[in-house]
């Protein structure tokens, strides 16, 4: 079962941030079951999405994993809006929108929350999946976006 203040915070982000979310969410998984997570986010986290999956829930994060798709598993910290919390987590995730609909809030720096960077540049990221997007921002290291 979704947690329901996570998908509440996450519909306070959406209006506060400009950013688009469809929360709850049915996403579909790779077994062609459809799993209920709190959020997505299409323009974040790869050129499919970003997942957002309470961690509290082991059952429903291991099944996200099928999703072919980025997923956070999030801490109870993200049942409630905080506006510097979640701006640091989307420019975390990165920006895989349309440069023009960039929110001016992002930076892709997880560390900063001030504003786009006037230089921006895009930055080719390959998930472990496969997938492979573009992000907006400043430059930062890349690991693991599976």
């Amino acid at each position: 079962m979704v947690d329901e203040a996570m998908v509440t915070a996450w519909r306070e982000a959406a209006t506060r941030l400009g950013v688009r979310v469809i929360a709850p969410y049915g996403v579909e998984l790779t077994d062609g079951t459809t799993l209920l997570v709190e959020a997505f986010l299409p323009d974040f986290g790869g050129q499919y999405g970003a997942i957002a999956v309470a961690l509290e829930d082991p059952d429903r994060c291991r099944q996200a994993a099928k999703a072919n798709r980025f997923v956070s598993q999030l801490s109870p910290t993200y049942r409630h809006f905080d506006d510097e919390r979640f701006r640091k987590i989307l420019n975390d995730w990165g920006w895989f929108g349309s440069p023009e609909t960039c929110p001016s809030w992002y930076t892709g720096d997880p560390g900063r929350s001030d504003e786009c960077p006037s230089d921006g540049f895009e930055l080719i990221v390959e998930h472990r999946s496969g997938q492979s997007g573009r992000s907006l921002g400043a430059p930062r290291q890349i690991d693991d976006y599976a």
